[in-house]
């Protein structure tokens, strides 16, 4: 009877611990899955009464990107396309630059009397150079197809946002400042994509 007694707790010690393995990978697993291809998407909510209102956030599977296309993961809310298409320097850009510019002036009156006076951008594409910084998934398309891009000139530089939809690209441009400033209030953004590419900040898209 001991003997038996015995071989019953032997089989629950089995037992219990084959289904705490079990548990640990599916716990692994999820935890692995969220890590590497769960990512963030963040739309437009128009129903007042949500918390998040105006916008929202769900949940988005990533796998595709990451293991056929070889994007990298930033963090939740951004990923790194290794095969971005470059921001066009033209005409666009210089508008939007220029309209920026504008709106402040009175925060960088010296830069805006440039402008008026055609003192920069006279020759454009030399005068300009673009660096890629990652990309999120857009509400309209489920894809990571909104671009960003820092843009430097004449010891500043600007934030570029590029949504592309189908044959379409639009941009808009903000966060102007002093040259590198970016850099120094991202650094964590800035080690990570350091690492997914050893060339960055280095790398301009020109």
């Amino acid at each position: 009877m001991a003997y038996k007694r015995i071989n019953r707790v032997k089989n629950k010690f089995v037992i219990s611990l084959i289904l705490c393995l079990v548990v640990g990978i599916g716990i692994y697993s999820i935890w692995s899955y969220k890590m590497n291809y769960e990512m963030i998407m963040r739309y437009t909510d128009l129903d007042e009464n949500a918390p998040d209102f105006p916008f929202g956030q769900k949940k988005v599977d990533a796998r595709y990107w990451i293991l056929e296309k070889n994007f990298s993961k930033i963090d939740d809310f951004r990923i790194y396309n290794p095969k971005i298409i470059k921001l066009d320097i033209d005409e666009n850009l210089k508008t939007c630059i220029t309209d920026l510019i504008k709106k402040k002036s009175s925060v960088y009156p010296a830069l805006f009397e440039k402008i008026k006076k055609n003192k920069i951008f006279i020759n454009f594409e030399s005068e300009i150079s673009t660096i890629y910084l990652f990309s999120i998934f857009d509400e309209k398309t489920n894809m990571p197809n909104k671009d960003y891009f820092l843009v430097n000139f004449d010891n500043y530089e600007i934030t570029v946002s590029r949504q592309n939809l189908n044959s379409k690209k639009e941009i808009y441009c903000s966060d102007l400042d002093k040259i590198d400033q970016y850099i120094i209030s991202n650094p964590e953004l800035f080690k990570k994509l350091k690492s997914i590419n050893p060339r960055f900040p280095e790398y301009l898209n020109r």
